[in-house]
């Protein structure tokens, strides 16, 4: 297989960006932080990202920089090298399944989003399809595995290099126009103030554990996928400086996304704890403004908002794709078409058996699975002795991501996971 890199280091943050700006920040996280106490929780996911997240976002891109293969095999190669246990090799398959098991709801939710582009578009064109909800959800969540499997087939440079070179910019700049037409709005003041307003006596377990799952969820860190493309970088210069950019970059959107989607809930009297529809209630009231062309303004931002939610399905089936074809030498087309297969029958069980199951699955990645399979990393790489290999110089980050790797990470997801217990 021909050895692929990063063209630049602005395609590899903006590959980053996309991994976690998308359902990420728009979906998910509006409704995490408004069922969670608002302000306190957007205020621990700040802190949390910087002083947890970021180290570990860091440590999992270079395991993908020394080994330059895919995760499996990237991790067995440090546990060579560091003469580790064969067991701590086990975080690689567990990373495969997570992976996977993510893509098969992530798939769903993106098919929401081309579920609200079709609708719009029948009622411009004023065709009624004759479907019904849920299978056009269906539909919709298959067509959305198949633009991720289209992307994730093409090579790296004509595939999310350019997916993510003109739509991540596009995207943000659709949040601060849409922001900026609400700013008038009544329930503006009382979203600024829901959304930065600390108040301590929210504090508690459950916005603790929700703003740190969702720091791992739109850091896309704990399952491997920041590893393989750590994995296609050809230098490691300013490495922590670019992985706090993109930190930074998906802070700015939690934080428009929320206040756009809290400034219609509290204009509308909606509950800012209604769930993962929050979005797709919010979104369509807000691009009213837009009349009469507000069903092209709802296509227009949903299909920015689908780009963004693709470049976050591409960093998970990727990584599988890749591995199949590194280590088991069956092509990237196969795989994905197999990976294709089973996602039909996992978005059939999410879809037509249980309607709520999007939330609770969304609550289960966030706040266990994606902590767990962080927590392995951290101490794998103490195991490994990763930090001898940091490439920073200056000797206070040095000291500071030692002790957040070190101590401060595993000691907040041993605190985490264990008040689950």
């Amino acid at each position: 297989m021909t050895k692929q890199s990063w063209t630049s280091h602005i395609h590899f943050i903006l590959a980053i960006s996309g991994a976690a700006i998308g359902l990420g920040t728009v979906w998910a996280a509006p409704f995490t932080i408004g069922s969670h106490g608002g302000g306190i929780c957007l205020f621990l996911y700040i802190i949390l990202t910087m002083l947890i997240g970021l180290p570990i976002l860091h440590l999992e891109i270079l395991m993908g920089y020394q080994t330059q293969t895919n995760i499996i095999d990237g991790i067995n190669q440090l546990s060579i090298t560091a003469n580790a246990s064969r067991h701590w090799r086990m975080i690689g398959y567990l990373s495969t399944g997570l992976l996977f098991f993510i893509l098969s709801f992530y798939v769903v939710a993106g098919g929401q989003v081309i579920e609200q582009i079709l609708t719009n578009f029948f009622k411009i064109i004023k065709f009624n399809p004759g479907i019904n909800q849920l299978n056009l959800s269906y539909i919709s969540s298959l067509i959305f595995s198949g633009l991720t499997f289209w992307v994730s087939k093409t090579p790296l440079k004509r595939g999310i290099e350019r997916c993510v070179k003109v739509l991540m910019p596009a995207l943000f700049m659709s949040l601060f126009f849409i922001l900026f037409g609400l700013k008038d709005l009544d329930g503006f003041d009382t979203a600024f103030n829901y959304l930065f307003e600390i108040n301590f006596n929210d504090l508690n377990m459950f916005s603790f554990s929700a703003a740190m799952g969702l720091s791992f969820f739109t850091l896309a860190t704990g399952a491997g996928c920041m590893m393989n493309y750590g994995a296609y970088l050809n230098n490691r210069k300013s490495l922590l400086f670019i992985n706090a950019i993109s930190s930074m970059m998906v802070i700015i959107g939690v934080c428009l996304s929320g206040l756009i989607v809290f400034t219609i809930s509290f204009n509308q009297n909606l509950a800012p704890e209604s769930g993962p529809s929050l979005i797709f209630i919010t979104i369509p009231i807000a691009l009213k403004q837009f009349f009469p062309y507000e069903l092209w303004a709802n296509i227009i931002f949903f299909l920015l908002l689908l780009s963004a939610a693709i470049t976050s399905s591409i960093s998970l089936l990727e990584p599988l794709m890749r591995i199949t074809d590194e280590k088991l030498k069956i092509s990237k087309v196969k795989s994905g078409v197999f990976a294709l297969t089973v996602l039909l029958f996992t978005s059939a069980i999410y879809i037509y058996f249980n309607e709520n199951w999007l939330e609770k699955i969304s609550t289960v990645i966030m706040e266990y699975l994606l902590p767990a399979s962080a927590l392995g990393y951290v101490l794998f790489a103490r195991k490994i002795k990763l930090l001898s290999c940091l490439p920073e110089k200056n000797q206070i980050i040095q000291k500071l991501l030692s002790f957040a790797i070190n101590y401060l990470c595993p000691l907040a997801l041993i605190f985490l996971l264990g008040g689950h217990l």
